[in-house]
């Protein structure tokens, strides 16, 4: 009975695109981290394809095509969560560093320079 039964492409699928967001998250950063976002996005749509489809006949699939669908949406997920955490990061850093320059860094020695001067 086990022989009939197919594999679930869309599975493999979300799983390879889970482990490439969760690659991508770890070692990409600053703008490219918005293709981890991407990539996490379609592990994401392809893991709920693939849970779906699995769930309308589970008996025309092997039980391990759940997991490898389950297991990519959960690792699209996990990079999803840390590339916004990067992408909230580098707001963050631009507009420090933003708010930095617009000060006048000889604003402080113009007060000084003129209470001298009198």
């Amino acid at each position: 009975m086990e022989e009939n039964k197919q594999s679930l492409d869309s599975a493999t699928s979300a799983l390879n695109w889970g482990i490439i967001s969760l690659i991508l998250s770890v070692f990409c950063c600053g703008v490219l981290s918005l293709f981890t976002l991407v990539s996490s996005l379609v592990g994401i749509r392809k893991g709920k394809n693939a849970l779906k489809e699995y769930d309308l006949n589970p008996d025309f699939y092997h039980a391990t095509e759940r997991k490898r669908a389950n297991s990519g949406y959960i690792l699209s997920i996990i990079a999803m969560v840390i590339s916004l955490l990067a992408v909230l990061g580098i707001i963050i850093w631009v507009a420090i560093l933003g708010a930095t320059f617009m000060m006048d860094p000889f604003d402080i020695f113009e007060n000084v320079r003129s209470e001298t001067a009198l």
